[in-house]
């Protein structure tokens, strides 16, 4: 959450000529409710039932493509294994001070909203399963750079692209 996922994916989707998915969107539009909105109707399991069908239908149906997934896919029902599995998964890393300043503002986010949320201990149990992404790039915030270095991960990883 607040990483740059989204961002980061268009735009190596874009240099890539690759198509681009947006887990959380794609949820939405199926939905036609926000991810907040789930959350507060349907709750956290259920909406984690939809991301999980979500992920499984994008690697049924695509060969290829940029898929950004949602902050906690890689933490519920198998998901990572299944990333690692389909495709090259990198971690966009940021400290937590870096994500608090990114959401601060953030009123569609909602896991931010619960009393007793804390960041930092957020980050801390979900780290594991990021870590086990084939690939780690810090992301300051300079789009380009982390554009740049996924690129350079990817050409190595896979020399034909």
């Amino acid at each position: 959450m607040g990483s740059g996922k989204s961002t980061i994916g268009a735009e190596l989707a874009r240099q890539l000529g690759l198509s681009f998915t947006d887990l959380d969107q794609s949820i939405e539009d199926a939905k036609g409710s926000t991810i907040a909105e789930i959350f507060a109707k349907e709750g956290e399991a259920h909406f984690r039932q939809l991301e999980t069908l979500h992920l499984q239908h994008f690697v049924n149906t695509h060969s290829s493509g940029i898929l950004a997934a949602g902050g906690g896919t890689a933490c519920f029902n198998g998901n990572m294994d299944v990333m690692n599995e389909e495709g090259i998964t990198i971690y966009l890393k940021c400290t937590a001070d870096t994500l608090r300043k990114r959401l601060e503002d953030s009123l569609q986010r909602p896991l931010l909203w619960q009393s007793a949320f804390s960041l930092d201990n957020h980050l801390h149990e979900r780290e594991v399963h990021y870590q086990s992404a084939r690939y780690t790039i810090t992301n300051d915030g300079k789009i380009k750079e982390a554009v740049d270095a996924i690129l350079g991960l990817i050409k190595t990883a896979s020399p034909s692209v």
